[in-house]
């Protein structure tokens, strides 16, 4: 098992390669000005790192950062508080010993939504020009978006386009939702069910977890996930993007 390589705690700023602790960057390579694939480490340092969701015990759904990897779907992570061992989970709400690392397909500039105001509803339109995305995989029926203002699972039901916009139906938990304007971004993303510095893979075909000693459970048939190359910047035609800070 490749393991993730963790930068280590440095006042160095240079983006010379290597770092004298820990690799910032695991490749000199530039693709379009940026570095391929990541690294974990904490977050608060100089550069980049990726950055999971975390549910520590005792604590609650939070940021966190990677500090080493214990097992192929495992990591021990810490939320600025408490440190301990995460598993990677498929979901954006997580409960403790769970972790996930959000994985963008498609980053989109942000139109408006427009939905049905002032009493719960579970459709919306989402609207957005179609010039201004980076895209690996384009959004289409059944992507999953986050950064639409919408609360838990936001999945798309169809796209159209017109003069040069798109508008994608959604559909999500039954909310009060409010139109909104902007210029911000959303994404069309998974979950990692496995990442290294240069691929990560998400949790595509993977079956069931049927397998459990003690508490712990294992993938044992049907894990076939999908496999990319990433990076820490918006995804193109070639990289995903890792969430990192």
């Amino acid at each position: 098992m490749a393991k993730l390589k963790i930068t280590g705690t440095s006042g160095q700023t240079s983006v010379t390669y290597p770092q004298p602790e820990g690799d910032r960057y695991i490749s000199p390579t530039l693709v379009s000005g940026v570095h391929i694939g990541g690294t974990g480490g904490l977050t608060s340092q100089t550069g980049l790192q990726i950055q999971p969701q975390v549910y520590l015990t005792g604590g609650s759904q939070t940021t966190g950062s990677i500090i080493a990897q214990k097992g192929a779907h495992k990591f021990r992570v810490t939320d600025g508080t408490r440190t301990g061992d995460c598993y990677l989970a498929n979901t954006s709400t997580l409960t403790a010993g769970k972790m996930s690392v959000q994985v963008n397909l498609a980053q989109a500039t942000f139109a408006n939504l427009t939905a049905t105001t002032g009493s719960a509803t579970t459709f919306a339109y989402v609207t957005y020009a179609t010039a201004n995305v980076a895209t690996y995989s384009a959004i289409a029926a059944g992507s999953t978006l986050s950064g639409t203002g919408l609360t838990g699972t936001v999945t798309v039901q169809s796209v159209s386009t017109a003069g040069g916009l798109a508008n994608a139906n959604v559909s999500f938990s039954s909310q009060t939702v409010s139109n909104i304007a902007g210029t911000g971004t959303f994404n069309n993303f998974v979950f990692a069910s496995r990442i290294t510095n240069k691929f990560v893979y998400d949790f595509g075909n993977d079956g069931n977890m049927d397998s459990t000693n003690g508490t712990v459970t294992y993938y044992t048939s049907g894990f076939n996930p999908n496999k990319y190359k990433y990076r820490l910047a918006a995804p193109n035609a070639t990289y995903v993007q890792v969430t990192s800070a």
